[in-house]
């Protein structure tokens, strides 16, 4: 069976102006439920026999404004929130985590040194996606580029914070972490 999910590609031409000029947009339907709608069929796989549509750096997130500085250039890889992305199919949330005792939150979403958005807004995107639809979300914070010794905290933390909703929780090892 041939399974259709559609994507969103955007394509921006930098030698072509205006600079990042968009070239290309194909943008299917939402998708917030592809994956429950789909359980008879996907239901005899393995997961790693499954293509689940992933974000890299997902909560490193901006909406584009069509100016490209420096720092968005190497800070965000994404322009819909998390809520969005889940809503358009992405099942695999990447995430990068730091951790900073002084600040109010001291639980942050970064890419890299960059802080970007308090980690409680992407649970809170998680949870709501996830009571609205039955989905299963996969988490994957496996980088703590601020607060590394403070790993283990972190990891009770979302479990807390995830709640009911929470299901079951794998400590699966990455290539780089071996």
């Amino acid at each position: 069976e041939q399974i259709g999910l559609g994507y969103i590609s955007v394509v921006r031409d930098q030698f072509k102006p205006p600079l990042y000029h968009v070239a290309i947009v194909s943008v299917t339907r939402t998708r917030p439920t592809w994956l429950s709608d789909m359980k008879t069929s996907l239901s005899s796989l393995r997961l790693n026999d499954i293509f689940l549509p992933g974000s890299h750096d997902a909560g490193s997130y901006q909406e584009y404004n069509g100016i490209e500085t420096l720092v968005t250039k190497y800070t965000i890889t994404q322009e819909e929130d998390v809520l969005s992305q889940l809503i358009y199919g992405i099942r695999y949330l990447d995430l990068r985590v730091g951790y900073y005792p002084t600040r109010d939150p001291v639980w942050w979403v970064n890419h890299g040194v960059a802080r970007l958005h308090p980690l409680q807004e992407f649970i809170d995107d998680v949870k709501t996606f996830i009571q609205a639809t039955d989905e299963i979300v996969i988490l994957d914070a496996h980088e703590f580029p601020q607060g590394e010794k403070e790993c283990g905290q972190n990891v009770s933390w979302v479990r807390v914070s995830t709640g009911r909703h929470q299901g079951r929780t794998f400590n699966v090892p990455t290539s780089h972490h071996q």
